[in-house]
């Protein structure tokens, strides 16, 4: 299985759009996501990221071992510049794409990335190019040392 790693600031719309991708379902309350939460899709272990920076300590080590990164910002195109740096610093070879979330109350124009960049809205369901898009890009699975495994996946996968 590959591992993708959800980033970006707290309220930009990550773990809405895992509500999207699993469940078909949009929530208009907000619940802010405590540490990492860890789900599995089709072939695929996504981590859904605390957009916190008090929490980031507890997942920085995932980016060394993930096959690909989904940064997200909603308001401030900006707010990617930090999540792609700590990223590449821990794995310059990890595929990024940006996720411009929000786009059913945010029209402003989307700007120029040197990576690739989706539009979506979780709120109206159009979120399907983001794992059309990440999923070729996506790096080869990697034999983790065995002490990673419990780490990396508490009491889910032995």
């Amino acid at each position: 299985m590959q591992n993708i790693i959800l980033v970006g600031d707290s309220g930009v719309g990550k773990s809405s759009f895992i509500m999207r991708l699993l469940h078909d379902a949009f929530s208009e309350s907000y619940i802010s996501t405590i540490s990492k939460e860890m789900h599995v899709i089709d072939n695929y272990i996504i981590h859904d990221t605390a957009g916190n920076g008090r929490f980031e300590y507890l997942f920085q080590d995932y980016y060394k071992y993930a096959n690909g990164a989904l940064v997200f910002y909603s308001t401030d195109p900006d707010s990617v510049i930090p999540w792609v740096d700590k990223i590449k610093k821990a794995n310059d070879e990890l595929p990024i794409v940006i996720v411009a979330s929000k786009r059913d109350i945010i029209q402003e124009n989307i700007p120029v990335f040197e990576y690739p960049c989706v539009e979506i809205s979780s709120k109206d369901g159009t979120i399907n190019k983001v794992m059309e898009t990440i999923v070729p890009l996506l790096t080869e699975v990697r034999i983790l040392p065995d002490s990673w495994y419990d780490y990396l996946f508490p009491c889910c996968l032995q």
